[in-house]
C-alpha cells in the first residue's frame, strides 16, 4: 500500500531483496533508520526507494550522498539544491531547515538571501512550527541569523505565542520575567503568577522551575 501510494513501483523493482516474502521489505521500511546503518544497504537503489516513501533517515543519507559523493552518488551541488527544493515542497521539516540555512549563508547551491530566509521562517511560524519560533526568537535576542538585535520584538514574539498556548514560548516568557535572559528586566511577581497558572494546567517544566527555586532559593 505504501508503494502504491507514492507510485514507487519501479524503485521497488530495483531493490536487492527477495520479494517472494514480505518480511524483508517490511523490515526495510519500518526499521529504515537501523537498516541504513548497514553499509551494504547504503546504496542508491535502497535509499531512493525509502526517499520516495518520505523516510527521513533516507532523505538525510541521500543529501549526504549528493553533497559528499558517497553511498554510490556522484557529488553534485546542483542536485543537492534540487533535492532540498523537492523535499521542501513536500513540507519536510529537515529540508525546510536546510533551505533556510542555505539562504542565510549561501550554501547548498542557494544565493544568499536573508529576506527570503526570514520569509520562510515566518511562514513556518504561521504554521505553528516551534523550531521556527525558536530560531527567530534567538535571532532577535542575540542578533543572529540575519536579524537585528531587538529585545522588544523578541518579547512580543513570545507574548503572541504564549497567548496561543505554545509551551516553549511560555517557558521563554517565564525566563524573561525572571531575568534569566540577557537584557531583560526582572519581574518576579509576574513570573510567579505565570508559573502557578502553568502548574495548574499540568505544565511539568513550570513545576520543575518552582521545585528548583524552592530547593535552591532561586527565581525569587
Amino acid at each position: 500500500s505504501k508503494v502504491n501510494k507514492c507510485h514507487a513501483h519501479e524503485l521497488y523493482g530495483r531493490l536487492p531483496l527477495d520479494k517472494t516474502g514480505i518480511r524483508g521489505v517490511y523490515n526495510l521500511i519500518h526499521y529504515a533508520d537501523i537498516v541504513l546503518q548497514t553499509e551494504p544497504l547504503q546504496r542508491p537503489d535502497v535509499i531512493d526507494f525509502l526517499v520516495a516513501l518520505d523516510i527521513n533517515a533516507a532523505i538525510k543519507m541521500k543529501y549526504l550522498g549528493l553533497f559528499n559523493g558517497v553511498h554510490g552518488y556522484k557529488q553534485n551541488v546542483s542536485a543537492v539544491n534540487t533535492f532540498i527544493e523537492e523535499q521542501t515542497a513536500k513540507g519536510n521539516q529537515w529540508a525546510i531547515k536546510m533551505k533556510i540555512k542555505g539562504l542565510l549563508n549561501g550554501h547548498y547551491g542557494y544565493q544568499k538571501d536573508i529576506a527570503a530566509a526570514h520569509n520562510l521562517i515566518d511562514d513556518q511560524i504561521a504554521k505553528g512550527n516551534i523550531w521556527a519560533i525558536e530560531k527567530k526568537f534567538w535571532g532577535l535576542l542575540e542578533g543572529q541569523y540575519g536579524y537585528q538585535k531587538d529585545l522588544a520584538a523578541a518579547s512580543t514574539l513570545t507574548e503572541v505565542h504564549s497567548a496561543r498556548g505554545d509551551k516553549w514560548s511560555i517557558a521563554m516568557k517565564i525566563n524573561r520575567l525572571l531575568g534569566c535572559l540577557r537584557g531583560n528586566q526582572q519581574e518576579v511577581a509576574a513570573a510567579h503568577v505565570l508559573i502557578e497558572e502553568q502548574i495548574a494546567k499540568g505544565n511539568k517544566w513550570a513545576a520543575e522551575r518552582k521545585i528548583v527555586g524552592l530547593l535552591e532559593g532561586r527565581y525569587g
